[in-house]
């Protein structure tokens, strides 16, 4: 499967307002500034390995979370951008 980090962004910014977190709160958590979660969450920059694991930990979900739901999403991505696959 193709990484598309627009579609990841989407992903952790739906899981974060799910956990009814802004993105200040989320920066505090992970020592981040608020441009930084603003990057992942536009797909502008993709986290690497320790900040996902960080992310997910403080949005108190399991680390596979954010890839189940990627995978729902691409094929939604792919219509709506005439992206091929």
């Amino acid at each position: 499967m193709t990484y598309y980090p627009k579609v990841m962004g989407k992903v952790y910014a739906r899981l974060r307002k799910k956990g009814k977190m802004t993105q200040a709160q989320l920066a505090v958590k992970l020592g981040l500034d608020t441009s930084a979660i603003s990057r992942i969450e536009t797909g502008r920059s993709s986290p690497n390995v320790p900040q996902h694991l960080a992310i997910c930990k403080a949005l108190k979900i399991s680390p596979a979370v954010p890839f189940n739901n990627y995978g729902d999403q691409v094929d939604h991505f792919i219509k709506k951008q005439g992206v091929q696959p």
